[in-house]
């Protein structure tokens, strides 16, 4: 009997770091889960003052979230800024549009902010308890360009910002800065 487990140990020790591991991985993946299910912003155009910025935040969980009560800010020392008060539901996989207080022409539900964006500022989005900031992007324009662009998260990697050349709200594709 005694020579039975000793010929069966090290497969006992080679199982049991198998579910170690495997329970580690679920755990990290768990946790990144959890983070990558929270609203950020994907894309900001606030170019050459043209009187459109907007603001486009992304959803990127299996369920739809009500923006309602969410925060939004250009100033760090007050990510309180503007309060999102309407009911606006993005959808699973989805984006919400917000505007700039100079924007022009915009469609009868769009959604005002209180505030314009500028080169240099940080835009903020805030958890509706005020607490949590949930994602924050500095607006950082290309050196001596001219035309409109953005700025935003990858929605694969929101680590990951990119500047497109052709911003087009929910199509950011351009150039990766890690």
């Amino acid at each position: 009997m005694y020579q039975t487990y000793r010929s069966i140990k090290p497969y006992l020790f080679a199982a049991f770091v198998a579910i170690v591991a495997a329970g580690a991985l679920v755990l990290h993946h768990t946790t990144t889960s959890v983070v990558a299910n929270h609203l950020f912003i994907s894309e900001v155009s606030f170019a050459n003052n043209d009187k459109q910025d907007w603001i486009e935040l992304y959803n990127p969980s299996l369920n739809s979230v009500s923006l309602k009560g969410y925060y939004l800010s250009d100033d760090i020392e007050d990510p309180e800024r503007f309060r999102i008060p309407f009911d606006v539901i993005v959808p699973a996989h989805g984006t919400a549009l917000l505007y700039g207080a100079k924007a022009e022409n915009l469609p009868l539900d769009a959604i005002k902010l209180n505030f314009s964006l500028s080169n240099g500022e940080s835009v903020i989005l805030t958890s509706p308890s005020g607490k949590t900031q949930l994602d924050r992007i500095t607006l950082v324009a290309p050196t001596a360009y001219k035309g409109q662009f953005s700025i935003g998260h990858n929605l694969k990697d929101s680590e990951v910002v990119e500047i497109s050349y052709q911003p087009t709200p929910g199509h950011l594709g351009g150039v990766t800065l890690r």
